[in-house]
């Protein structure tokens, strides 16, 4: 069988620390920082703006503090 990624971001084994162990707290928050990070990654390889990020966040803090400053 063909791989269907050419890259794999392991996690590591992670034990979550519900009494159950099935709640995903410390999963989930390792997934979200994965994201995070590859998130900005491709916002400085792309050169992503102050204006473009207004942009996509129109309302709201975000979207006020991206359009107060577009240098």
């Amino acid at each position: 069988m063909r791989p269907l990624c050419d890259i794999v971001i392991d996690m590591g084994i992670i034990t979550e620390p519900c009494s159950l162990g099935l709640t995903p707290t410390a999963s989930m928050a390792v997934m979200s920082a994965i994201s995070d990070v590859l998130a900005l990654i491709v916002m400085e390889r792309r050169g992503f703006t102050k204006r473009e990020y207004g942009l996509r966040h129109h309302g709201g803090y975000l979207g006020a503090r991206a359009r107060l400053d577009n240098t």
